[in-house]
């Protein structure tokens, strides 16, 4: 199973309500990507919908092909923004890593 997939696998675990409710949150929030994020919650709200965006990007192109300035420009940001969060292309993919294997555990201690 390559990376792709396994982001794609753990992905589709979520549940519509829980991406719902995120787009809620981020619909609602005052942190509008044209807004300087000011408290930790816009900053948080900021970097999940990175986070998700990076996620997509990924599994379109790979890891060899991506780029912090077009995935930026995806996310609506400035490359400086997407840099305040994620020091290299590499950090940002081992965070995705990480909370893909965090859903996985959750999924399969849920079955125990």
């Amino acid at each position: 199973m390559t990376n792709g997939q396994l982001l794609l696998d753990t992905r589709q675990s979520l549940t519509h309500q829980s991406i719902k409710t995120i787009v809620e949150t981020l619909m609602n929030s005052v942190a509008v990507f044209n807004q300087r994020a000011r408290s930790p919650e816009q900053k948080e709200i900021r970097r999940r919908a990175l986070l998700e965006a990076a996620e997509t990007y990924f599994l379109e192109v790979g890891y060899e092909a991506c780029s912090m300035a077009k995935l930026a420009k995806r996310a609506g940001v400035v490359k400086g923004t997407l840099y305040l969060h994620f020091k290299t292309r590499e950090e940002l993919f081992l965070t995705l890593y990480e909370q893909s294997l965090v859903r996985w555990s959750k999924v399969f201690i849920g079955c125990l």
